[in-house]
């Protein structure tokens, strides 16, 4: 959901006279820090890098490195626009992921809603390294992928009030930085002459 977020904001950047090039000239700070900690993201999702012994015996302190890194990155770019709704977001699916063995739960409702059903099994059975189903047993439901988006929505998923406060901030950051307005630089005149 956060890439359609990221290309719908620049969609509307472009829209409101926004650069592209000034994103190249943003500001943010630890940049491999947040690369990293999403390549560890992508190890838990993709199948090929899933399947991995490695990766499976390790799966929840990769999960866990992977906020860790992602929220001191966010803290470090904290003055930002955004980041502070990224950083609450962020902390809010760690939180609930923390407390249900570093896997986020996921609501059987929604996956339905998402035509998402074939699902339900892996989730059952606890073969995905990411995610849970949700149960009465779960911690902190109310934080879990309990919302849709359904079709027509051309990728339907479902997400979490962390994921809903992470779009809104990319949204505000990318929409600041592409329409930040250079300073005027004022010209700077010659000392006047005095003889």
């Amino acid at each position: 959901m956060l890439i359609y977020s990221v290309l719908l904001s620049l969609a509307i950047g472009l829209l409101r006279g926004g650069r592209l090039g000034r994103l190249a000239d943003a500001p943010l700070r630890l940049v491999p820090v947040i690369f990293l900690a999403l390549f560890l993201r992508i190890l838990l999702h993709v199948p090929a890098t899933a399947r991995l012994p490695a990766v499976m015996a390790g799966a929840a302190v990769i999960f866990a490195a992977s906020y860790s890194l992602l929220l001191g990155a966010l803290l470090a770019n904290r003055r930002l626009p955004g980041i502070p709704w990224m950083g609450l977001g962020t902390a809010m699916n760690f939180t609930v992921i923390a407390a249900n063995g570093m896997k986020m739960p996921v609501c059987a409702e929604a996956l339905g809603r998402a035509n998402l059903g074939h699902l339900l099994e892996p989730l059952a059975g606890g073969t995905l390294l990411a995610h849970e189903l949700l149960t009465e047993a779960s911690r902190l439901p109310w934080l879990a992928d309990i919302f849709v988006l359904p079709p027509p929505f051309p990728r339907p998923v479902t997400f979490s009030p962390g994921d809903a406060l992470l779009v809104l901030g990319s949204f505000i950051l990318i929409q600041s930085l592409m329409l930040k307005r250079p300073l005027l630089k004022q010209p700077i005149e010659p000392p006047g002459r005095t003889c």
